[in-house]
This record gives C-alpha cells, structure tokens and sequence, in this order.
C-alpha cells in the first residue's frame, strides 16, 4: 500500500503535524532511567539526546527524505514534481562533510528560501526549540553510518506495527502524528507545549483506552480523515484524508490506535 501526499496542504498542517526537510495538544517528558553499569552519565545524556533526534527526524523528516535518509519519503514525487529537485539523500557522507552541523542547523532553523535552497523548505525555527533542532542536525550527520549496523535494527523496532495490525499503521503514524501525538500516541509530541501556549489546547493522549471503549472504527475514521472541526474535536487536528491519505492508510491508522489505546475494534 502506497502513502499518498499533495504539497497543497503542507502549508495548512506544518504547525500541528510533520511537513519536509530539504536540501529540504501537552505531554509529559520520557522517564529518565538510571545509567546501566559501566555506562557514564554523559553517555547517558548523549543516547537519550539520540533518541530524541531519531524521533524527531521520523516525524518531521522522513515523510520526504525517507527512513533512512535516502530522499524516498511517501512525499518525495510530490516534492519533485512540484519543486523540480527531489529531497536530498541526507545519508550521503560527502554532502553532510560539505554542509557541516553548523550550516544544517541553520538551514533547518531558517528555511530553504533564506538559505539558498528550495523555497518548498519551511522555517522550523519557530515551531521547534533550538535544541531539538541541534538533535535533529545530530542524528541527520550520524545518518551515513546508521546503514550497516545496530542502530538500523533499533529504527526498525521503533516504527515496527503492533502484533495483529496492519504493516503500515505505526509507519503512517510515525511519519505524520507523532509531532503532535508523541511517539507512542500519548500526547506528548515536539508540538504538544506550543499547542498548549498559544491555543490553550493539548493532544489526544491515544492510549486512553476509556475513551477510545466508547468510539467506532467509523468515528475514529472519520476524525483522522476529515479533521477535527468537522468532528466536533480540536480545529488544530487535520483532516488526513483525500489527497493526503489513502482510506487504506487510514484504516491502518485506526487499527494502530485501536492496538495502542488497548481496545476492541466497533464498527
């Protein structure tokens, strides 16, 4: 099954879900856990700054430049076709050597049209806080050297669907909610505090497994593909649906949260 994208909706959605990189409503923090043996605290404080560098590049980066940086995101034609140039390969070595840290950061925080690149490249400096900017710039220079090893098996476990649901549901997910919704769907995605700041409204936490009890497949559906606002939910969730996502795709995303909130499926 094939995810589908248009850029004509990237603008509308940039502030509450994952748009691109291109050469491109409030949660709680994740449980800190004790240094294992052997280990120091700053190698404690480096994996964790990892960890949330990969998940912030899988839900604001991937949808274009791909899993693995490879330029083969769900929305790479889209990009390509309108912008006349595909999203870079970001795991290319000798490209990241060129650019350097310093420049990538200033690239994603400034945009593609401030920093002489596609204009298709939004400004990411006033919807992410400058250090997970500087953890994306991370992950994006270790990029060439995950190929190989045991990192890429971790990135495989982290967008892996549930046991019994659908391949692509989590992937879906990773690429286009976690921004808002967390990365295990709790409402504590990257844009959940700014949401709260400035609209005074939070994520849906979709692992309450009460309130889900007492919502159809349909109605879960139709608030993915339709939105918010016109399912009586916040206006800042999108509507998914149409040109964005297949009805396949957001099916897999229903059976996702219907694993993830620990609930049986209604039709």
């Amino acid at each position: 099954m094939k995810m589908r994208w248009t850029m004509r909706s990237t603008w509308a959605v940039v502030a509450v879900g994952a748009v691109v990189i291109l050469a491109p409503a409030c949660g709680k923090e994740t449980a800190r856990t004790a240094a294992p043996s052997g280990t120091s605290l700053s190698d404690t404080t480096k994996l964790a700054a990892a960890q949330r560098g990969r998940e912030a590049y899988l839900g604001s980066c991937a949808m274009c430049h791909g899993v693995w940086g490879e330029g083969d995101g769900p929305m790479a034609l889209q990009v390509e076709t309108q912008g006349k140039v595909p999203p870079a390969a970001l795991n290319d070595p000798i490209l990241l050597d060129k650019v350097g840290r310093d420049e990538l950061i200033k690239i994603i925080t400034r945009g593609g049209a401030r920093s002489h690149r596609s204009n298709l490249m939004p400004s990411w400096g006033e919807k992410l806080a400058p250090e997970v900017i500087a953890e994306i710039a991370d992950y994006v220079m270790d990029l060439p050297r995950l190929k190989p090893g045991i990192s890429r098996t971790t990135v495989e476990q982290y967008i892996q669907a549930p046991p019994g649901t659908a391949d692509d549901g989590r992937k879906i997910f990773v690429f286009y909610c976690t921004m808002c919704h967390g990365p295990q769907g709790e409402g504590n995605g990257l844009l959940a505090d700014s949401l709260w700041a400035k609209h005074q409204i939070r994520p849906r936490n979709l692992t309450d497994s009460l309130y889900f009890a007492g919502k159809s497949d349909k109605e879960i559906y139709m608030t993915v593909s339709l939105g918010g606002d016109y399912t009586g939910h916040s206006e800042f969730m999108p509507g998914w649906g149409g040109v964005k996502l297949s009805p396949g795709d957001m099916k897999d995303v229903v059976s996702y949260v219907r694993a993830i909130s620990r609930t049986q499926p209604r039709p």
